[in-house]
């Protein structure tokens, strides 16, 4: 994937658009100098925004709460943009999952976040005040995806966004419109690994993300994936360890998201999975 665009001594003053639902938008609001803020409330205004030269990006709203769009003007978008960041607010409806899959195959720079406000703001705020520190979920979905069977891509998709935070199973199948012996069955169904293996291992890899691609301390890596300032890097790390085989130190070579990355992909390989299916959150 391509690096970020942006000069440092230019990003305080450089627009960002804004596509979002009126309730999206109150929050975006509390959070974004207005004076670089451009909201549109139609795609025609969205589609001209993204002729200006300098914007630096655009945070699209694809939940439910949005209003109908014409056909074919989520495409439009798509290839409308220029090399710029694309943070995506989803709820993971089918039309959200269609959008944030096909951003993530054709654009260098996008980052996810679930609809409710937390996560939201947090992307929000990591775009806006520091984006060069972009997460891991683009990186995970264009490997993972394509080993993912297609009755289960839902899941991981959804799975992937949802373990930037350690979380459990009932939480995952909620985001999925789902009940978590559901998701069990489903993910059975094509003998992948478990809800509990498959958030685990992608807790890990998020962790390995943070401290060897962008070089964080073990601490802020903890409390990034939600764990407590005290011993929260302890914790993390006998995690990590129990998921993934492999502790925060070892995480702080790069080489180590990418390699865990390649073994993640058993997790969808029928004579690799079940070694991965007793593992609970």
């Amino acid at each position: 994937m391509a690096s970020p665009h942006w000069s440092a001594g230019r990003v305080s003053a450089q627009p960002i658009l804004f596509w979002l639902s009126r309730e999206a938008e109150l929050l975006a609001s509390r959070h974004v100098d207005r004076r670089r803020a451009i909201f549109c409330r139609r795609d025609v205004e969205l589609l001209a925004a993204l002729t200006r030269e300098d914007a630096c990006g655009l945070v699209w709203d694809v939940s439910h709460a949005m209003p109908a769009r014409a056909p074919g003007v989520d495409a439009e978008v798509l290839n409308a943009m220029r090399s710029m960041p694309l943070l995506l607010r989803a709820d993971w409806n089918p039309s959200a999952i269609g959008i944030v899959s096909a951003a993530a195959s054709v654009r260098d720079d996008v980052r996810i976040s679930h609809a409710d406000s937390d996560d939201f703001i947090r992307e929000l705020d990591r775009l806006v005040g520091n984006p060069v520190e972009r997460g891991a979920e683009q990186a995970v979905i264009r490997r993972l995806l394509p080993e993912v069977p297609a009755a289960v891509a839902d899941i991981v998709l959804v799975a992937i966004v949802t373990a930037k935070r350690r979380t459990s199973v009932s939480e995952l199948a909620t985001r999925c419109g789902s009940s978590k012996g559901a998701l069990l069955y489903r993910l059975g169904a094509v003998k992948a690994a478990s809800p509990g293996a498959l958030l685990g291992r992608l807790t890990a890899q998020h962790a390995a993300w943070w401290r060897g691609v962008l070089g964080w301390s073990a601490k802020r890596t903890a409390v990034e994936l939600g764990y407590s300032v005290a011993r929260g890097s302890v914790a993390l790390d006998h995690f990590v360890r129990n998921h993934a085989g492999t502790g925060l130190r070892a995480m702080t070579d790069p080489a180590c998201f990418w390699s865990l990355l390649e073994r993640s992909a058993d997790l969808f390989r029928p004579s690799l999975a079940n070694a991965h299916s007793t593992s609970r959150m």
